[in-house]
């Protein structure tokens, strides 16, 4: 794109010299993640904190009225996180399912990132309960299942049929009969808020495609297969969970479901995109120093140099962010303000997992 390496030498200008300038936490934290990068809502307590050592310069009722803003609506997700959290436990899944990650409050948090705001909270425990779901279906592919078995498992899911899973460990079908159940009291519950056709068919073929994008992957590691990097991407923004997400989130925020609600997830395949490969390679960042994440995740693609040093692998995935926040801001005129600030906040999550549960 045309200006791109002048962005990028004016960006590592204002690094370079804010960092020169910066000595607080607050500073230090914002040279190393641009505002783009960041979710508005984790800000809002690095800043009271900032603010109250440097009180000379504040004004003493704004500081106030931030401090009660901001613990009202700590109060809202307090209550949020109560039912997600009743709700994982009335799974009763903990004990069958040992293999896989209990991470409900974690999850949560990355669904506050995503929509902070109070009148949002219907769509924080879907994505809670969408982002534990994913976690669980991931480990059944990454750890529990053989290749036969996942390959099993994904059948089941195009065709959404239970019957199809009983040749599976029980495991598996406990994995099936809890994703089914969620997703359809989630489609019930958008149906009564919202109005309109039922979403059922357009988020059952989000999960579809993330578990095929799944199976790819364990394929490449039962196959011993090293994916170039186009091959990753074009399969990783996939298995990165990025579009079930965004469809959560448009059904969310519109008002009334209807046929331009479900064209607008077609329409912002771009956005929607871009979004999923900043998600995959944030992730894959976080664990190129150990070289993979997970048994199945293939992270050591085929760079250029396979012999790249750690750092050097994290920068290029860096890098490789940088590019596609800089090409998702391009979206179609009919995307709501909301929706790209959403979608901006998700990816905001991957770097910016800093805050605490009140401000006294």
């Amino acid at each position: 794109m045309d200006g791109e390496n002048l962005l990028n030498d004016i960006r590592l200008f204002s690094i370079k010299n804010l960092k020169n300038l910066s000595t607080s936490n607050v500073g230090r934290f914002t040279t190393n993640n641009p505002l783009a990068w960041r979710v508005r809502w984790y800000d809002v307590r690095r800043y009271i904190t900032a603010q109250r050592v440097i009180e000379c310069n504040t004004n003493s009722m704004l500081l106030k009225l931030a401090k009660l803003n901001f613990n009202i609506i700590q109060a809202a997700h307090q209550k949020d996180l109560k039912d997600v959290i009743r709700w994982w436990r009335n799974l009763c899944i903990i004990e069958d399912l040992d293999f896989t990650r209990d991470r409900i409050v974690e999850s949560f948090f990355y669904a506050v990132g995503i929509a902070s705001e109070p009148q949002h909270g219907s769509m924080r425990k879907w994505l809670t309960k969408v982002i534990q779901l994913v976690l669980i279906i991931d480990d059944v592919y990454d750890i529990y299942g053989s290749l036969d078995d996942v390959q099993q498992f994904t059948c089941a899911i195009e065709k959404w049929d239970p019957n199809e899973t009983k040749c599976l460990p029980k495991c598996m079908q406990i994995c099936f009969r809890i994703l089914r159940a969620t997703m359809e009291e989630i489609c019930v519950e958008i149906q009564q808020q919202k109005g309109g056709p039922s979403t059922l068919p357009y988020l059952k073929q989000g999960w579809v495609n993330f578990c095929k994008a799944l199976l790819v992957e364990a394929t490449w590691h039962h196959e011993g297969h090293i994916p170039t990097l186009k091959e990753y991407l074009d399969n990783g923004w996939i298995s990165s969970s990025g579009s079930i997400f965004s469809s959560h989130v448009i059904y969310g925020l519109t008002n009334k479901i209807n046929n331009e609600t479900m064209d607008l997830c077609k329409n912002c395949q771009d956005i929607i995109y871009h979004t999923s490969v900043i998600i995959r390679l944030c992730n894959d960042q976080g664990g190129a120093r150990e070289r993979f994440v997970k048994q199945h995740t293939v992270v050591n693609v085929d760079f250029e140099n396979r012999e790249q040093q750690p750092t050097e692998i994290s920068l290029t995935l860096r890098s490789l962010v940088s590019g596609s926040a800089v090409n998702s801001i391009v979206v179609p005129l009919e995307v709501t303000t909301s929706f790209i600030v959403v979608i901006a906040n998700t990816t905001g999550c991957e770097v910016d997992f800093e805050t605490r549960i009140t401000v006294t």
